[in-house]
């Protein structure tokens, strides 16, 4: 994506619980891994409990976050709740982008925690924001790619 010699892999992903076990999981992973390649995983994580189960996931594992390393933590949204409920939303994080050999340069910031805990489900605030209950995500990474050698350019 860089230019003819440096090359990123990009994939977007939504793994469920029991690819973690039977194997998919493990053969996605080799497939991403294969070779010591720019890496960059938009992955929806919520059918296995959020960025914060991302260890389960075996193709995530060695990946790092960006979210979390451009701000210090997960964007969060608060969590579907089934039935009516005025009461305040627990939130969540149940997106993130993952990656390797590139550099996080920025990414969404998100709102404050206040002001996600006070949305209610019937809110239109909750619904536009997040349209499927999930955190509409940027990261951006700069040109300059990591220096690991083993890491194909």
């Amino acid at each position: 994506l860089i230019s003819a010699d440096q090359a990123i892999r990009i994939a977007c992903w939504r793994p469920r619980l029991e690819h973690s076990f039977d194997g998919s999981s493990e053969a996605f992973g080799h497939f991403l891994l294969s070779e010591n390649v720019n890496l960059v995983v938009c992955a929806d994580l919520s059918l296995v409990g959020g960025t914060s189960s991302a260890g389960l996931v075996p193709a995530l594992l060695g990946l790092q976050s960006a979210m979390f390393e451009i701000l210090g933590h997960e964007v969060l949204t608060p969590k579907p709740v089934l039935g009516d409920s005025d009461d305040f939303h627990a939130l969540w994080d149940p997106c993130g982008i993952f990656f390797r050999g590139v550099e996080p340069t920025t990414a969404l910031s998100g709102y404050t925690e206040g002001y996600l805990s006070k949305m209610f489900e019937g809110s239109s605030d909750l619904s536009s924001n997040f349209p499927d209950g999930k955190p509409v995500l940027f990261a951006e990474f700069g040109a300059g790619l990591s220096r690991d050698p083993d890491l194909k350019k």
